[in-house]
Parts: structure tokens; sequence; C-alpha cells
């Protein structure tokens, strides 16, 4: 189906406006959704690994970017050259004015299963643009770094529902993090 629809809250009720459909077929379009003003982040998390941008102009919803690239390279290229496996990127994701976070808690990193990452893209005013990546400082396989994130102004919180801490029973952890200028 790879569909997502939105709705308009007129004051008392709901009422449809418009469904979007993904540039990509089968590609878990909708798993994950966050919007803050006249945008709207679609995440998929499953195999094909990508999120969408779509932009309110007043009127209707319509397709601003794909995001299916790091660094320059495309997402295929990065797994055929063991830079990071993507697995789940797109499987959170959160906006903030023009700063969109994306997490990929299956991913590797550094040779460890789903240890997870999580993606920092900012709006430089004609496209969204990678501009950081967080991974714990000492993964371990199994984390799920990047299973949930949220999201507001200069702060993030990204859960790491797997992270063992001292009893080997998945305790799991949350993290803060903070932009300075």
């Amino acid at each position: 189906y790879d569909e997502v629809d939105f709705y308009n809250f007129n004051g008392t009720t709901w009422t449809f406006s418009q469904t979007v459909r993904a540039t990509q077929i089968g590609a878990g379009f909708g798993s994950a959704l966050a919007m803050d003003q006249d945008t709207a982040v679609i995440g998929s998390g499953f195999s094909n690994r990508y999120a969408w941008i779509y932009h309110h102009d007043g009127t209707s919803w319509a397709h601003q970017q794909l995001i299916d690239t790091i660094d320059g390279i495309s997402v295929p290229e990065a797994i055929a050259s063991g830079i990071l496996n993507l697995q789940g990127f797109g499987k959170a994701v959160d906006i903030s004015g023009d700063r969109i976070a994306i997490g990929a808690p299956t991913g590797s990193v550094a040779n460890k299963g789903s240890a997870g990452a999580v993606f920092i893209y900012e709006y430089n005013g004609s496209a969204w643009t990678r501009e950081d990546l967080f991974t714990l400082p000492s993964v371990a396989a199994g984390d799920q770094f990047g299973a949930a994130l949220a999201l507001d102004g200069d702060a993030l919180v990204v859960s790491s529902p797997r992270r063992e801490r001292t009893h080997g029973d998945d305790e799991g952890e949350a993290y803060a993090y903070r932009w300075k200028d």
C-alpha cells in the first residue's frame, strides 16, 4: 500500500485532506511519521531504508526530498562498501524546525550488528543535507541505538532499548544531546 493520509482539523472535526504515496514500492513507507508545521517526515525502516520529506505549500502536500544517501554515497553503495549497514534507517524519525533526526536502530556499526545510529539532517534553504551522525561511544551488538527518538529545538533524546548496563538483561538506556552554537 505504501501510502500516508493527511487530515486537517478545523477546530471541531478532522477531515481527510490528501493521500501521498511512496516513490519506491514496498519500502515500508509510513512505518514512522513526524511533522512540524508545514513539513512532514515519513520513514520506512524496512529493507529499502528511506525517509521522505513532504512540504505543505498552503494547498497540498508535495514531495520535497527523498533521503537515501550518507556523505554523497547512496545507501546501497555504503552497504556494499562496508561503511555502515543502514538496516532500519527511517524506523524512527522526528523533526524540529529545520532539523531532522532519523534512527537506524538495526544498522551495523564497527561490525557490530544492530548497534544502531542516528543521522541528523538540516535544511539549508533548498535541500536537506546530512550534518551529523550519532553512535554510542562504545557500541555493542544488539544495542539498537536510535529505536526511538525525540527532537525539540537543540535537544535530542535517543533510546537504546537493548543496551546492557550491568546485569546482562538488556536494561536499555536513553541518551540526551544538546547542540551548542
